[in-house]
């Protein structure tokens, strides 16, 4: 099969990196090759070709596009029902897409745990904040997923997303992301300070309004009510009404983003 691949190149600037990817027939092994006990002088059209007629290959191909929206193993009459539309539909991904996504298991189903990238991409969209720094490659690696370079070719293992490590790196993560929105407590001269009146129930509104009010469960929302409740009480001094409400503001955006909610999909 490596040899049937062989051909491929591409350019490489330093401003575009590689570019302008194609086939160099020059450069392509033109020798028989054996690929699933066919023999032949395959090219890489052929490669695909004899993977997609494989007898195992829609049921792989049904059972990992699956595997990516809905965290348990489809049914053996859904299984078969989707290998029946791949093949029908000419192989076409687009209409198996559209029945898992159709899928009653997909709604009502367990919920998916998002993968490191997935959670920062939403996290920066909620916010409207760009990718606008390249920390976001190392932030992910640490939560256990570093773009293009998977454990290894079957790809990456859903269920191994989150550990006493990877949770402290998405903690990092939503942190950095809330970086250049920071409530600053101690603004300088001339700049705007932080309302010294916020009661707890207008500080969880704000901080949720922050994330574009994401979804939570009950649970969620009523411990970290609980939190914006408690963690002022009492009277405090006038000079720290301010500064402590900012703090509060900010540790409110950290739960939001952290709790179990935004960790599934």
């Amino acid at each position: 099969m490596a040899r049937a691949l062989t051909g491929w190149t591409n350019d490489w600037s330093e401003s575009l990196g590689s570019y302008n990817f194609h086939f160099e027939s020059r450069a392509h092994d033109h020798g028989s090759k054996t690929v699933f006990g066919q023999s032949g002088n395959w090219n890489w059209e052929d490669a695909v070709r004899l993977c997609v007629t494989h007898p195992l290959h829609a049921s792989f191909f049904v059972t990992k596009l699956w595997g990516y929206f809905i965290p348990e193993q489809p049914s053996q009459a859904t299984l078969a029902s989707l290998q029946g539309l791949y093949v029908s539909s000419g192989y076409s991904i687009r209409a198996v897409l559209e029945a898992i996504l159709l899928h009653p298991d997909f709604y009502n189903g367990p919920a998916l745990l998002t993968p490191p990238v997935v959670y920062n991409a939403g996290l920066l969209r909620s916010i409207s904040r760009p990718i606008d720094t390249t920390s976001w490659a190392w932030l992910s690696s640490n939560a256990g997923q570093q773009l293009f370079y998977p454990p290894n070719v079957s790809g990456w293992e859903f269920t191994r997303w989150l550990d006493t490590s990877t949770a402290k790196a998405r903690w990092e993560m939503a942190s950095s992301v809330t970086s250049k929105t920071y409530v600053n407590p101690w603004p300088a001269k001339g700049e705007p300070a932080y309302s010294a009146t916020e009661d707890p129930a207008a500080a969880l509104a704000n901080a949720m309004d922050y994330w574009a009010n994401p979804l939570l469960t009950p649970e969620s929302q009523q411990c970290i009510a609980a939190f914006a409740q408690t963690c002022l009480q009492g009277s405090i001094p006038e000079w720290s009404e301010r500064p402590y409400r900012a703090m509060r503001q900010n540790a409110l955006r950290m739960l939001i983003a952290t709790s179990p909610d935004m960790q599934v999909s």
